[in-house]
């Protein structure tokens, strides 16, 4: 492998030395490629949209611009959990960043048919913070696709969430019912 680098690299070498007789030696090295990770490679792309995130401000009473880019929701392959995520427009800074839960209550924004509020615990400055968010899209038949696959999830989460209590509540009629002779102890 590290002989393929080299020898690729001698030939780009020959070539633009015979190209044009000149060849000039970087001043800074640069480094072998590396590998970028965004996170959501175990993801599925539930909804990927351009929109305009806002958050309320508490203190000045009044909504403030989070930022503008793609407005995903995602799902794990594995737990089937989902999580918004939205990233910044070419600096691609996260300006959004919290899972759906079955209990949050998403609102159309007053005033606005293109627009849903919500409240969760979000991630995007890397610590937990409650916030109030709002998204708003171009058309309103995007803005309705939106709240539509948000819905999805949480129903999904909920289905998801029944099963588990059924399932640990088999599990634990079983042991109520099993001897205590034969119960294994820890």
């Amino acid at each position: 492998m590290q002989m393929a680098k080299e020898m690729s690299s001698v030939s780009v070498i020959n070539i633009l030395q015979e190209r044009d007789g000149q060849y000039f030696e970087p001043v800074v090295p640069l480094p072998d490629l590396v590998e970028v990770t965004s996170g959501e490679e175990n993801e599925q792309v539930v909804f990927s949209h351009r929109a305009k995130l806002y958050r309320y401000d508490r203190d000045t009473n009044q909504w403030k611009e989070r930022g503008i880019g793609d407005i995903k929701i995602l799902q794990n392959y594995d737990s089937k959990q989902a999580r918004i995520v939205m990233r910044r427009d070419q600096v691609l800074k996260l300006c959004a960043n919290h899972r759906i839960t079955p209990d949050m209550n998403m609102q159309q924004m007053k005033g606005s048919d293109r627009a849903w509020v919500w409240t969760a615990c979000d991630f995007a400055d890397g610590e937990r913070k409650v916030e109030l968010l709002a998204v708003r899209f171009k058309v309103q038949e995007l803005a309705n696709s939106f709240k539509r696959r948000f819905e999805e999830c949480q129903q999904s989460l909920s289905e998801l969430q029944k099963g588990h209590l059924s399932v640990a509540a088999e599990l634990s009629l079983s042991l109520l019912e099993e001897p205590t002779s034969r119960r294994s102890v820890y």
